[in-house]
């Protein structure tokens, strides 16, 4: 889904305007009825011809969460290039700079970043962030076949469900270049009676009063 890939681009390197940054993103997906079945599109970040998304982002660590969190709870079948677990970074110019060698699996190389020693800090909590995240996916249904439901942004902020008849998960993404306080009266008609929700994948228990979310940040909350 490569239009669905050009408008994540957009939505995390682009301020909003009424058709451009995140609004291209929310545009994207309204013309899902066009697509037979969008839940079959195979969706990603980038591939072996394209510039990796964590250099397309300018190498933020946040916005490369909110992309993956993106890939993980937006309809369609995620397909991750390897790498982008632990924050590789290169051009498409040429196309051999995307298609690096993975560090490890062979006697020889220094470093083996399969194993946990192997990955700094920083790769780490984003090989983790994206193992949690996957794994609830996996586990999960409501992402994988749940209905989707979204709002037209605001502020940079855009938010969607995802939801069936056993669970419902709010994602909020904030895409402006400052913290921004959402008022959650707009989206009662998804929130109904829940109070609190849970982080995925932290678990942190959050109070669904009115929210705030700094910049370049997505929170991925199943309602309880």
């Amino acid at each position: 889904d490569f239009q669905l890939n050009f408008a994540i681009e957009e939505a995390l390197t682009k301020p909003q305007t009424f058709t451009e940054g995140v609004s291209r993103l929310y545009y994207t997906l309204a013309q899902d009825f066009l697509y037979e079945n969008a839940y079959n599109n195979v969706i990603f970040l980038d591939n072996h011809d394209k510039t990796r998304i964590f250099s397309t982002i300018g190498k933020d660590k946040n916005k490369l969460k909110s992309a993956i969190g993106l890939l993980m709870t937006l309809r369609g079948i995620p397909s991750m290039y390897y790498g982008t677990e632990l924050m590789f970074e290169g051009e498409a110019n040429p196309d051999g700079k995307v298609r690096q060698d993975f560090p490890g699996g062979w006697i020889e190389d220094k470093v083996n970043k399969f194993n946990r020693d192997g990955r700094n800090k920083k790769e780490n909590e984003i090989y983790n962030y994206v193992r949690n995240l996957a794994n609830y996916r996996k586990e999960n249904s409501v992402l994988q076949t749940g209905k989707f439901k979204h709002f037209i942004p605001e502020n940079g902020v855009y938010v969607y469900f995802r939801y069936n008849d056993r669970k419902t998960v709010m994602v909020v993404l904030n895409t402006s270049d400052k913290k921004q306080n959402i008022t959650l009266d707009r989206y009662k008609e998804m929130i109904k009676n829940h109070t609190q929700a849970k982080e995925i994948p932290s678990g942190k228990i959050i109070e669904l009063n009115d929210l705030s979310i700094d910049k370049s940040i997505i929170f991925v909350m199943e309602l309880i």
